[in-house]
C-alpha cells in the first residue's frame, strides 16, 4: 500500500505540472500544428 501511495503523490504531482504547462501556454498554443505560426516557434 505504501508504494501505490506513492505512486499517486508522483502521478498527481505530474498531472500539476502538466496542467500548469498547459495553462502557461494559454489554449491557443497547445494545438501549433494547422497552425501558421508553429513553424516561427
Amino acid at each position: 500500500p505504501e508504494i501505490a501511495n506513492e505512486i499517486e503523490l508522483v502521478l498527481r504531482q505530474n498531472a500539476g505540472l502538466i496542467a500548469e504547462q498547459m495553462l502557461d501556454k494559454g489554449p491557443d498554443d497547445v494545438e501549433d500544428d494547422d497552425s501558421p505560426d508553429a513553424a516561427e516557434g
